[in-house]
């Protein structure tokens, strides 16, 4: 049940960032909601903000594309994307450091780009922006996520404490109940579902 539950998990990962819905992830389709992101939140496009941020985004797609690409075609398959995610959960969970250390940079980066203001917290606003940058039809109910994200119900996702926990549950956790599993909305096909009205 569990390695099921974590096969749908990265399948839903991976169909957020295949912005373009073609079954591979390119550089574009990271490059897209960066872009879309820049405006929601204000930037202007040839301001700092931008410039640093869309740097950042393509250089994290090099690198991803790089360590994950293993037929070297320059995109990622749904295969490819299960098979480094189950093999990086596998030595995280055999306690390899280089791995952890990884997980724990994905955890910051990911951090940085919630954090629009780069005051060390995420708030509900800047999480549902970072949201409304990937496709509409993947959209959801951001405040009810961010309920179960904010760890101490403090009405923030603190970086780095809180947002290393909930990476690390989303990326390497087989377990259907953690609070992580909900940074990219509900799972299809799993119990990782919004409660009814």
């Amino acid at each position: 049940m569990t390695e099921n539950f974590y096969i749908k998990k990265i399948t839903h990962y991976f169909n957020m960032y295949d912005y373009n819905g073609n079954g591979v992830i390119e550089a574009s389709d990271l490059l897209i909601p960066a872009e879309r992101l820049t405006k929601i939140r204000g930037w202007g496009p040839n301001s700092g903000k931008t410039a640093v941020y869309i740097a950042g985004i393509k250089q994290m797609t090099i690198q991803l594309i790089r360590i994950a690409d293993e037929n070297n075609d320059g995109v990622i398959s749904l295969e490819e994307y299960i098979k480094y995610w189950v093999g990086m959960a596998a030595a995280f969970h055999a306690g390899n450091e280089q791995v952890v250390t990884m997980l724990q940079a994905i955890a910051l980066d990911t951090g940085n780009m919630l954090d629009g203001n780069n005051d060390g917290k995420v708030t509900w606003e800047e999480y549902d922006q970072f949201m409304r940058s990937f496709r509409d039809d993947m959209y959801f109910d951001t405040k009810a996520a961010f309920a179960i994200l904010d760890l101490d119900s403090n009405g923030v996702i603190s970086i780095p404490e809180e947002i290393i926990q909930i990476s690390q549950d989303f990326l390497v956790s087989d377990d259907p109940t953690a609070p992580g599993n909900w940074i990219f909305g509900p799972i299809s096909g799993t119990d990782v579902t919004l409660p009814a009205e």
